[in-house]
């Protein structure tokens, strides 16, 4: 149905975006821009070297040799409404993520493949603002408040012929980045100790390795069937967390300390069919399931220095923020959706998908650092096929389902969450 260049530009594809979440409170990966046009999920028909971290099985659908280069964009809002704590929107910045690979098609039955790319790029930055009073004296003070927590992937895949089916496997090396701000009030200020209020910022990174099967199988005609398991993985990190306050509050202790916290993402299953309607329709459905319920229920900040520890336990009163625990009691998640692709006999083929995506987050685990709520992905793409080349453009809008918390749910962040996002993403590449 397809020529060979146009199966070597899907395969260019796949590293538009190894996951969909830069600028982006999601965790769930999207794949190439391919996968991302027809739903974000498609296990029957993800091809190219960084399909590795979803199906890497779909290295065996591909002809030929090819290097790949992506880079996609992400804006996306969140909105957060609490009668405590006011009426917040983050900011909506464009987040760029880059990426490349290369896989080998002649190796006998074995399909090789290495990438290398930000897999998961969750972010949310909201602008803060703070107003203390004492006496005839108000001071107005702006602050960071954001949660970045980015994980970057070198990864080596084979895929292999067993029959009429393709097997994958893939091995994982991660590098994982968190970044966390947010202010605290100073109590102590009213008596005439420090400033009203302080930034507190933790900057942290660690190392973890995970590996991912998958199989595509035909099952007729024209039929395929396509399955994967990811392993989770959870790892210490370990860096630097800085505030003046404690310092300020405690003359011996210093404006900065280690810090360690732990990282658990969970183990992920998923399937799908590809079905070939005529000479130039496919449609596909798919599903994944993320056991986000096996993973640690809080996420623990341990400080080197005890003056820290003694100065950010409990819950700051205006902020709502626990600078040394957050509740993380994560639900699994599901994602559902269905693609269509259109390819006339000419150089354009054209996509289009759509996808809910469950949050795992519970009503306990809401916070400004975790505000996901359940999204609905609306994608379409576009491909044009060169003679040794392909260029792909994938553009996909989400938009929120609005969750309310309850203040006996949640004492920190009851409210009202929503969002919205774009996410636009291009993919070049050049077959050998």
């Amino acid at each position: 149905m397809r020529t060979r260049a146009g199966s070597v530009f899907f395969a260019l594809v796949s590293l538009v975006a190894a996951v969909a979440i830069a600028g982006n409170s999601e965790f769930i990966p999207m794949g190439n821009a391919r996968v991302i046009a027809r739903n974000g999920l498609h296990l029957a028909g993800s091809r190219g070297a960084t399909a590795a971290l979803w199906n890497p099985a779909g290295l065996g659908l591909l002809g030929g040799r090819g290097l790949e280069l992506s880079v996609i964009d992400r804006r996306e809002q969140q909105q957060y409404e609490s009668p405590a704590r006011g009426f917040h929107c983050s900011f909506r910045q464009d987040d760029f993520a880059f990426g490349g690979g290369a896989f080998w098609v002649g190796l006998g039955p074995f399909v090789p493949a290495l990438s290398y790319g930000r897999v998961v790029d969750y972010a949310v930055n909201w602008p803060y603002a703070m107003v203390r009073s004492k006496g005839a004296a108000t001071t107005l003070l702006a602050f960071d408040m954001f949660h970045r927590f980015h994980v970057n992937a070198l990864s080596l895949a084979c895929a292999f012929a067993l029959g009429g089916a393709h097997l994958g496997i893939a091995a994982h090396n991660f590098w994982i980045e968190r970044s966390v701000a947010f202010p605290l009030a100073n109590e102590s200020w009213y008596q005439g100790q420090g400033a009203p209020a302080y930034q507190v910022a933790f900057d942290q990174q660690g190392k973890d390795y995970g590996w991912s099967l998958g199989a595509i199988v035909p099952v007729g005609k024209h039929v395929r069937a396509g399955i994967m398991v990811r392993s989770g993985y959870s790892t210490s990190l370990h860096g630097k967390a800085r505030s003046g306050m404690v310092a300020d509050l405690d003359s011996v202790a210093a404006r900065e300390t280690e810090v360690t916290s732990r990282v658990q993402m969970p183990w992920s299953v998923a399937a799908g069919l590809n079905l070939e309607l005529g000479g130039e329709w496919e449609v596909n459905i798919d599903g994944a399931y993320s056991l986000w319920g096996t993973t640690e229920k809080a996420l623990s900040f341990s400080f080197q220095d005890p003056r820290w520890r003694a100065v950010l336990s409990g819950i700051d009163t205006v902020t709502g923020v626990s600078p040394g625990q957050w509740q993380l009691d994560l639900r699994n998640s599901v994602d559902l959706g269905f693609g269509v692709e259109y390819a006339p006999p000419r150089s354009f083929t054209y996509e289009l998908g759509y996808r809910f995506a469950g949050s795992p987050n519970s009503a306990a685990s809401y916070s400004m650092f975790l505000p996901t709520v359940d999204h609905h992905w609306l994608s379409l793409g576009v491909c044009y096929t060169g003679v040794q080349y392909c260029i792909e453009a994938a553009l996909t809008y989400g938009f929120g389902e609005r969750t309310h918390v309850r203040a006996s749910e949640n004492a920190g962040f009851n409210g009202k969450y929503d969002a919205d996002a774009l996410v636009l993403g291009f993919t070049v590449r050049y077959g050998l």
